[in-house]
């Protein structure tokens, strides 16, 4: 008897299992003002339209987690007034198509860190973009282990070889994946909230 009961509360208060796959989802769409505002907004970054953006972002938008704010210090951070292109235009379009989420009265894309589960790392997390191969060695031409899509990577081994990173799939098997096929929950998301009937864009940071 007390051994089914020791069984019965091991599996009650066993740890959740790693997710396999943590592909984006699209919670946002319903609203319909945000809609408008999100094709507003991929419009004046498919013409990476400064003066535009300007209009869609908060006077006291966050740029980082050190006390960055302002419009003023977005443009700096991202070099809007530089003669050479910014790469804000495909960091902002990369997080807005990969998913919406609401966080309390703010939607965030990606989706990723609002989806995020609590017993993983985000440190240590990788998520497969879709195509992602999962190679023996990190080389382009080593053998391919698996083809990736949106599933979940622990990071196992740092590689000097960039940009490449060893991981481990949630059913164990091992590899290494480049760094532009896979996205860190860390990554760049986008924060929009509704301030005097209108939707803004009131961050744009990565890390923690």
């Amino acid at each position: 008897m007390k051994g089914a009961i020791a069984a019965l509360a091991a599996l009650l208060f066993a740890a959740p299992a790693r997710p396999n796959r943590l592909p984006p989802v699209e919670r946002c769409g319903v609203d319909s003002s945000f809609a408008q505002f999100r094709t507003n907004l991929l419009g004046v970054i498919g013409r990476k339209d400064k003066a535009a953006l300007m209009d869609l972002i908060a006077d006291n938008v966050m740029t980082d987690f050190g006390g960055g704010e302002g419009k003023q210090a977005f443009v700096a951070k991202w070099g809007l007034d530089d003669a050479h292109p910014s790469t804000l235009w495909e960091e902002l379009g990369t997080a807005l198509a990969h998913g919406c989420a609401p966080a309390g009265d703010a939607y965030v894309s990606p989706s990723l860190i609002v989806q995020f589960p609590d017993q993983l790392d985000a440190f240590e997390t990788l998520i497969a973009l879709p195509g992602t191969r999962l190679r023996a060695a990190p080389d382009d031409r080593a053998a391919e282990i698996a083809r990736l899509d949106w599933h979940v990577l622990k990071v196992v081994e740092s590689v000097d070889v960039a940009p490449w990173s060893g991981v481990m799939m949630a059913d164990g098997r091992k590899g290494y994946v480049r760094g532009d096929e896979v996205r860190s929950p860390l990554d760049y998301r986008a924060t929009f909230e509704k301030r005097k009937g209108a939707w803004l864009l009131t961050s744009f940071v990565a890390g923690d």
